[in-house]
Formats: C-alpha cells, sequence, structure tokens
C-alpha cells in the first residue's frame, strides 16, 4: 500500500509523538495507521485498544472507529463520510447561523450528551497514596479544579472529541481520532468548551459571524472563559513538554507567533501599497509645502534685506547731516552764545 497523506505530530513530548498515515492498496482500499515517532510514546499507541473499549462502553449515539494493533502501530479503517467540521464549514460559508447553532448543539449531543458517566465533580482532599485519586489526576493534567467545584462532569470520555475528530458513515457517528480519552471526572463545561471552541482555531473569520463568548452561553457554558483557557492550556502543555521544559511547539510558538493564510498576504499587500500611496502623496505635498515655504522665507529674507539696507543708509545720511551741522560755525557760535546766556 502507498501513502496518501502523512501527517507528523512531533509538536508534542515524546510520549505523544505520533506519525499519522492514510495507505491506499491498488483497488482503492484504504486504512488508517498511527505509529509513535519515539519508543517513549508507544505506550500511548498500545493504549488505542484499551479507550476503543472505553468508548463502546461509556457512549450511546457515537461509535469509536475500530482499531486493531498490527505490529506496533495501531491501524483503523479509512471511513470515508462527511465530518462534522465539513458540516459546520457549509453553514459558515453560507452564514447559516441558524444550521450553525444547531449544528453546535447537535455535537454537545455527542461528546456529552450520549455519555453515561455523567457524575459531580469531586473535590478530594490529597491521598497521600502513590496512587492518585480524581483530584490529584485533575490537577496533574487540567490544574487547579477548585473553579468547578459543584459542577457536573464526565468520568470516562474522548476529551478530543472536536468536530474534525467526528465523522458521519453510512447511519452512524464515529469518533475517527481518540488518542486523549480521560478516566477521571472533568467538568462539562470544560469539555464543551475544547471540543466545541476548537473550530474557533479552525474556521478563519469565525468570531466575527458568532462570537465565541456568545456560542458558550448559548450551549449553557456558565464557567469563566479565563478559567476555561487556563485549563486547557494545562492540558496542551501536558502533551507538549517533558517536565515542565519548553517543547518544540512552545519554540514554534516563540518564532512563528501565529500563521498567515495566502488572504493575510494579500491583505497585508494591499494594505502595504495603501499606506506607501498615503507616504508618496504625503511626502509630495509635504515637499510642495516646504518648497512653498522655502520661496517664501526667501522672499522674506530679501524684503528684509533690502529693509534694513534702506536703514542703514538713511542712517548713515542723517549722522552725515549730523556731523556737517556740528562742525559749522553756525554751530558752534551757538552754542558759545548758550553757554554766555547761562551765566
Amino acid at each position: 500500500m502507498k501513502p496518501v497523506y502523512i501527517k507528523y505530530s512531533d509538536e508534542r513530548n515524546k510520549r505523544s509523538s505520533i506519525c499519522t498515515r492514510i495507505l491506499e492498496d491498488d483497488q482503492g482500499f484504504r486504512v488508517v495507521t498511527k505509529e509513535a515517532i519515539w519508543p517513549e510514546g508507544q505506550a500511548h499507541i498500545n493504549e488505542l485498544l484499551h479507550f476503543y473499549d472505553v468508548i463502546r462502553a461509556s457512549y450511546d449515539g457515537i461509535l469509536p472507529c475500530p482499531v486493531a494493533m498490527k505490529g506496533d502501530k495501531a491501524e483503523f479503517p479509512y471511513l470515508n463520510g462527511i465530518s462534522l467540521e465539513a458540516k459546520y464549514k457549509d453553514a459558515y460559508d453560507r452564514r447559516d447561523r441558524k444550521r450553525f447553532l444547531e449544528l453546535m448543539k447537535r455535537h454537545v449531543d455527542l461528546a456529552v450528551g450520549g455519555n453515561k458517566t455523567l457524575c459531580d465533580f469531586p473535590i478530594l482532599p490529597a491521598s497521600g497514596e502513590e496512587e492518585q485519586n480524581d483530584t490529584e489526576k485533575f490537577w496533574t493534567v487540567f490544574g487547579d479544579p477548585a473553579p468547578y467545584a459543584g459542577q457536573k462532569a464526565l468520568g470516562a470520555f474522548n476529551f478530543d472529541a472536536i468536530a474534525g475528530n467526528i465523522v458521519y458513515y453510512r447511519e452512524d457517528a464515529y469518533f475517527i481520532d481518540y488518542e486523549w480519552v480521560l478516566e477521571f471526572p472533568v467538568p462539562v463545561d470544560l469539555v464543551i468548551y475544547h471540543s466545541v471552541g476548537d473550530l474557533w482555531l479552525h474556521l478563519e473569520g469565525l468570531e466575527d459571524f458568532l462570537p465565541k463568548k456568545e456560542a458558550m452561553e448559548f450551549l449553557g457554558v456558565k464557567t469563566p472563559a479565563d478559567v476555561l483557557e487556563k485549563s486547557y492550556l494545562n492540558w496542551w502543555y501536558s502533551i507538549i513538554r517533558d517536565d515542565g521544559k519548553l517543547g518544540f511547539a512552545d519554540r514554534k510558538h516563540i518564532s512563528v507567533k501565529g500563521h498567515s493564510t495566502m488572504e493575510d498576504l494579500i491583505r497585508e499587500k494591499d494594505e502595504a501599497v495603501r499606506s506607501m500611496d498615503f507616504a508618496a502623496r504625503y511626502w509630495k505635498q509635504n515637499q510642495e509645502e516646504v518648497q512653498r515655504l522655502a520661496e517664501e522665507l526667501k522672499e522674506t529674507q530679501t524684503h528684509w534685506s533690502e529693509e534694513y539696507s534702506k536703514m542703514t543708509a538713511d542712517r548713515d545720511a542723517w549722522m552725515g547731516h549730523y556731523y556737517d551741522v556740528a562742525n559749522s560755525k553756525t554751530w558752534r557760535t551757538v552754542q558759545k552764545a548758550k553757554k554766555i546766556i547761562k551765566r
């Protein structure tokens, strides 16, 4: 069989890094394989058999895609159906808000409503034992459980029940990817926040069409978004980091800090052209104004130079007249007369 699709999920830590392949034979029959990239990740692949059983036992209304181990690889049949993500995208492309909201409700029904392990979220004291209790398990993956006290939770479920991992095939809905099955209570609000909220990472411009805050309120999520986001990030860090150290995904994020689509680049180019045109016009206008002011200054300087020359000439003429008078016999005679009169 030849590969028609290969994805390396190697931004994760060694325990979680895997390679996913879609293989096709000469007759067009396809299978999906998952294998560990590092030896440390083989346990993660082996767990998929157990996760399959957990999902079969925990859910009504959705099935896990069948899995079998072939050597050190997990192999799944390729389900050539339509993903829930594709349904969302169709509604979004048509800007059909009503249909989009219906799909969100259906999504929650599949990810949460059909789960048979609904329970109260426990806040338990430290056990002091080597085996962690449910609260300690939550701490390890998600961080502080206190904000979720008193909420409803799922006890065994597929945390990564995102739209891209749900496929409708024939008459049934399937989880086609279930690497992140958890077997300790996690609040329903957090499950919905990740499962449905993942759409805002994949559908560009979705926030303008339907703000995430509004969507979460529509689905009955009451936990503050900052609390949910912090818990979600702690889960993600548990996947990409080794013992709290920066992982490859951290370094990539620091280096890249986001991504740009072709539409982004076109918009940036258009904006750059507009900015350049504006700058050119502004520079030309400024140059014209500078030239005008320079000419005006030159004219002013010429005018005041001429005026100064006139004033200097007048002063010199008056000084000449003064000396002429002061040195005349008449002036000297008048001065002597004044002195005599003063006596």
